[in-house]
């Protein structure tokens, strides 16, 4: 029932297909006759799309997601183990080219071979899988094959693949490694879903290091560029799931706080 809750949770943080319901709820009434309420849903999607476009809202939801959890200055002198959040891993291109195949968030990996050089000892756990049942092939398993084309040892590396989402990514990969108090732990992740990642493992009483990757946001006012408007649309929706997900995760008692603190 969780599982459901949550998902429904991620069908209403997707701007883009909300934009198109919108609209063909719009033409629907339309054709109804019902020209005045038609009317007023466009309007709002049109002042909502323009206001996107010209604003920078989608940093404005995405920087306080991303700047809650800095990188870390000092690593500690032994990682017992560095734990890899999926999230980049195609699994439709993989099986149509045979080729592991990667979108989005690929920083991850890369965070992970680089922390894998300057810790040899530490562990590498991959925790992710997806939800579609027709996928053949896993998102642990692309991230092995690119791993391992980055120089990491396939001894090193232990997949997690049963998960549906991080509530499971955390309390799977957990049962798998067993770690111990005073242990080292780093996880690394996508930084929007980091504050998420982190609260979870908290009420799991598994004490990690938050190493985020891949940023998408800019600090408010830098004076930077703002993205094109197709990715403004993704950013804002990774926001919205992200916020979205902390109050739900919060309410259905998987973690102690709404936004944790560092």
């Amino acid at each position: 029932m969780l599982f459901v809750v949550d998902k429904f949770f991620n069908v209403l943080a997707r701007p883009a297909d909300t934009a198109l319901g919108i609209l063909l709820v719009a033409l629907a009434l339309l054709a109804l006759g019902r020209r005045r309420l038609a009317t007023v849903l466009l309007a709002v999607l049109g002042v909502t799309l323009t206001s996107l476009y010209i604003l920078p809202i989608d940093d404005w939801a995405l920087y306080p997601l991303e700047a809650r959890f800095p990188k870390p200055q000092q690593l500690p002198s032994v990682v017992r183990g560095i734990v890899v959040l999926g999230g980049g891993e195609d699994r439709r291109a993989t099986m149509a080219w045979g080729e592991p195949t990667l979108y989005g968030d690929f920083g991850s990996l890369l965070e992970a071979s680089r922390l894998s050089k300057l810790h040899p000892e530490a562990q590498i756990l991959f925790s992710g899988y997806g939800t579609d049942p027709r996928a053949m092939v896993t998102e642990a398993a692309i991230a092995r094959q690119i791993l391992a084309a980055m120089g990491v040892a396939p001894a090193r590396i232990i997949l997690e693949d049963r998960s549906r989402d991080t509530w499971q990514n955390l309390v799977y990969s957990k049962a798998l490694v067993s770690p111990k108090p005073g242990e080292s732990w780093i996880l690394v992740g996508a930084a929007s879903h980091m504050p998420r990642s982190i609260a979870i493992a908290r009420h799991l009483g598994w004490d990690m290091l938050a190493d985020p990757t891949s940023y998408l946001s800019v600090p408010p006012g830098s004076g930077l560029p703002q993205a094109e408007m197709v990715r403004k649309i993704d950013h804002l929706g990774t926001a919205l799931h992200e916020w979205i997900g902390l109050l739900a995760y919060w309410l259905e008692g998987r973690t102690e706080t709404i936004f944790p603190i560092p």
